[in-house]
């Protein structure tokens, strides 16, 4: 009697929780970007809607200051692309991590 069927077992199972922490991690960098984004348009609507008066008098005396809005659309359009990688990663791992646990569900019928 061979410990072949064991190890395979051991190894499809490893590797399935392995692809269920991926998916986790996915989750999180949906929110991440979500968040990163929704941080961005707070700051949108605070500097257009509540502040405009002063912030026109900050951009008249210090142009440089436009630089910040600039970053913050980068900061909000990073938080857009790792939330659609998040998508993207999320669903690959929910592929894989569906094959896996039929595996192991196989695969501990055969045991």
């Amino acid at each position: 009697m061979t410990n072949q069927p064991i190890i395979n077992y051991i190894k499809v199972r490893e590797a399935w929780k392995d692809t269920l922490r991926a998916k986790s991690s996915s989750l999180s960098s949906i929110w991440r970007g979500l968040i990163n984004f929704g941080v961005f348009l707070a700051y949108w609507a605070v500097e257009k809607i509540f502040l405009k008066k002063e912030v026109e008098a900050m951009y008249q005396n210090n142009p440089n200051y436009k630089d910040i809005f600039y970053l913050g659309i980068a900061f909000g359009i990073w938080g857009i692309i790792d939330a659609l990688w998040g998508v993207y990663n999320y669903f690959q791992a929910s592929q894989q991590a569906e094959q896996l646990r039929k595996q192991v569900e196989d695969l501990e019928r055969g045991l």
